[in-house]
């Protein structure tokens, strides 16, 4: 990598943006790349990334390498959005057919998730579309399920800076992030009573892909009348069975050479 000599530049700051510039277009690094890339200690490259990991800007998977972290989009995510809703919505559809409720596609940002696509309930009283808008990923039910996916320091490092307030009853923390994940694993799908936005519940399960820096779920929202747990666990069987199917079509795609 060339550097350019910029004489207000602060080196530790530069060198970190040109390791994210690295994760970022190469999708994964090690540090002893990192160190030939920026001509430094690999003991420089490896704070360097582990307070980027710290602060959610790249995280490191069981192979030691470095990805793109949840506080940015890798650009080969941005790029194969409009692929990611295509591949997706036939399943979104036919879920949507099976349990007659609004059926979203989500992907996480930051600390929220954003509603890319998705499918209206035909009753009259539905929940209505949202797609296009971004809602707390903690207070979300796919966005739980997705960050219950993640190491629990990742989690921890992407709220570093506070918990983004929601417009639901439920107080949050760091803590009690942590413990409505570890209900999520036990349960394999996120429940939304109301966290988000009044009168509304929702369920979502996870279809993340880490190896290609996608963090992304499904959901099921319904109107409280029509939603309990007992609907709620019907629902999430078929709602985890999509999830499977999606996920197993989106590696065999994603490993077949570049989307377009």
């Amino acid at each position: 990598m060339q550097h350019n000599t910029d004489p207000y530049a602060v080196q530790s700051v530069d060198r970190a943006l040109m390791l994210l510039t690295l994760v970022s277009d190469r999708g994964e690094l090690g540090v002893h790349d990192a160190a030939r890339a920026l001509n430094v200690a690999a003991s420089t490259t490896h704070r360097l990334l582990s307070t980027m990991a710290f602060r959610g800007y790249v995280i490191q998977g069981e192979d030691r390498l470095y990805r793109p972290g949840p506080r940015i989009f890798g650009p080969r995510v941005e790029e194969r959005i409009p692929q990611l809703i295509r591949i997706v919505r036939p399943f979104l559809q036919d879920l949507n057919a099976t349990v007659q409720e609004t059926v979203h596609l989500l992907i996480l940002s930051g600390q929220e998730v954003k509603l890319l696509d998705g499918f209206e309930s035909h009753h009259n009283l539905r929940v209505t579309l949202r797609t296009g808008t971004s809602v707390p990923a903690h207070a979300a039910a796919a966005g739980k399920a997705v960050l219950a996916e993640m190491d629990p320091r990742t989690v921890v490092a992407l709220y570093a800076e506070g918990v983004s307030p929601s417009a639901g009853r439920r107080p949050w923390s760091v803590a009690a992030i942590l413990a409505a994940l570890g209900e999520v694993r036990q349960r394999q799908y996120g429940l939304n009573e109301e966290e988000v936005e009044p009168g509304v519940g929702a369920l979502g399960a996870s279809i993340s892909l880490p190896e290609r820096d996608l963090y992304a779920g499904l959901s099921i929202a319904a109107p409280t009348v029509r939603f309990n747990r007992s609907i709620a666990e019907k629902h999430g069987q078929a709602l985890l069975r999509t999830c499977e199917l999606v996920r197993a079509e989106l590696r065999s795609a994603w490993d077949n050479g570049p989307l377009s």
